[in-house]
């Protein structure tokens, strides 16, 4: 294989990584939109009708006006750091992925909504705790 060969690999590999993960979040594995709707779209059709699969979707109330009083390099912080304590905390194979700005779709396999009802609610009091405000900056600034 010669060096052009090589590059165009490498430059396809981008491409694709670019539209398969969400371009802030791609280093702890956040999809993007589009893939959001192919892959449900596939597990839809793939998935087996005895086998669960669970939708949450989740908008981080609050991340706005974070960004408007903190600036955007907060909100970003602040939308990283929640986002580690939910893959910290849902099930191992759930995907996340960003749907807009504070607004993410998960999807767990394998689970049921009641099954999947006490990580969310682990992830809602995690989160609570860590964006609660104390002496005027949000916790999870302070990290």
């Amino acid at each position: 294989m010669d060096n052009l060969e090589i590059k165009r690999k490498q430059t396809l590999t981008k491409d694709l990584k670019d539209l398969i993960y969400d371009t802030q979040l791609k280093d702890i594995g956040v999809y993007s939109k589009q893939y959001f709707y192919s892959i449900i779209y596939s597990m839809y059709q793939t998935i087996p009708d005895e086998q669960n699969f669970c939708f949450t979707y989740g908008d981080f109330d609050g991340l706005g006006s974070i960004n408007s009083i903190y600036g955007k390099e907060a909100g970003n912080i602040a939308v990283e750091e929640c986002l580690k304590i939910i893959k910290e905390t849902m099930p191992k194979g759930t995907i996340i992925c960003r749907i807009a700005g504070d607004e993410f779709a998960f999807l767990t396999p394998g689970f049921t909504r009641n099954q999947i009802k006490p990580y969310i609610e682990e992830v809602y009091k995690r989160l609570k705790v860590i964006l609660k405000l104390s002496a005027g900056k949000p916790d999870i600034l302070k990290r």
